[in-house]
């Protein structure tokens, strides 16, 4: 991902349309981190549920498992609203791919190769 923002770093100097798209780009990057950040620290809480008593930890446990469910529906909800956003930002790359066929970007030569549409330094200017 971060090789693939240097490149497209370099094509959004020359292109305003790019940089909109390379800013979308930037912006799904940052918040999957987040929603996998929450999603970590949903997973790694501790309920110290091992010094209460038997009721009183069965109550916060269940109080728990609520909370949980509730965080884990948000973050799912999250996930899917990222997923439609990442489909719409493919279809911009789609609409663009001309423009990282072989292009002439901060004076070096780049070729895009694969389906993927990988960037590939060709030479110095």
């Amino acid at each position: 991902m971060t090789a693939f923002l240097r490149i497209a770093d370099a094509f959004e100097e020359s292109d305003e349309e790019v940089k909109v798209w390379v800013k979308q780009v930037r912006d799904i990057a940052h918040d999957i981190e987040d929603v996998l950040d929450e999603f970590t620290i949903l997973q790694a809480h501790d309920h110290g549920m091992e010094e209460q008593g038997l009721l009183y930890g069965s109550i916060r446990r269940l109080s728990c498992c609520i909370k949980n469910t509730k965080a884990r529906y948000r973050i799912t909800s999250q996930l899917q609203g990222i997923n439609l956003r990442i489909r719409k930002i493919s279809d911009v790359r789609k609409r663009l791919s001309h423009k990282f066929c072989t292009s002439e970007v901060a004076g070096k030569r780049w070729a895009t190769h694969g389906g993927g549409g990988d960037a590939l330094l060709l030479g110095e200017k």
